[in-house]
């Protein structure tokens, strides 16, 4: 028995034909040659199953890419409620009859800051709930986030919380109360943002 020297790219080009078109006398040859050549039938047979895997892998990450959006969409619609001013928090002013105040805004962007210098975790939502016109009245901060999967949570979201207490006395003089997170969600090490 003598083995066949009948390229992969021939074959491989054989698979990817048009099966609707008929046959040429140059297809018609190859066509007998590979029933009656062994070699040539696992190849093809071989090169057909990896097709396959290929087409079905495909599709498989075109639909986690669909399911796996959702938080992005999500982050994107948080981003765009929040670039707007919101609420005006009073400040204490140093000076009677000067009025100083800062936006809700300023204060989500400084949350949605600390959490950009943390390693794995990003903010879905971030809202502030009370009387933030009130000076002094509680204030309860609302945050969901994504974080990477394999990161330790607990440890994370205790550094978070513990960087947005900071950070919150820091930039405003909001009377907050709790900082309540949620992880909504936890991604792959591909989906990183």
């Amino acid at each position: 028995m003598t083995e066949c020297n009948m390229p992969m790219s021939t074959l491989s080009n054989w698979l990817d034909r048009d099966d609707g078109q008929p046959l040429g006398r140059a297809e018609k040859g190859l066509a007998q040659h590979i029933d009656s050549c062994p070699e040539c039938s696992r190849k093809i047979a071989s090169l057909t199953r990896l097709h396959t895997l290929a087409l079905t892998s495909l599709e498989q990450n075109i639909s986690e890419q669909k399911q796996d959006s959702s938080w992005i969409d999500s982050l994107l619609n948080n981003l765009a409620f929040e670039a707007k001013a919101g609420r005006s928090i009073p400040l204490a002013s140093p000076q009677e009859g000067i009025r100083l105040t800062q936006t809700e805004g300023a204060v989500v962007a400084a949350a949605r800051a600390v959490a950009d210098q943390l390693e794995g975790v990003i903010i879905g939502r971030c809202r502030l709930e009370g009387e933030v016109q009130n000076w002094g009245a509680p204030i309860r901060v609302s945050l969901t986030v994504s974080t990477v999967e394999g990161l330790p949570i607990p440890s994370l979201i205790h550094k978070l919380r513990e960087s947005l207490a900071k950070e919150f006395a820091r930039i405003s003089e909001l009377n907050i109360t709790a900082i309540d997170i949620t992880v909504q969600d936890l991604l792959g090490r591909h989906q990183e943002v």
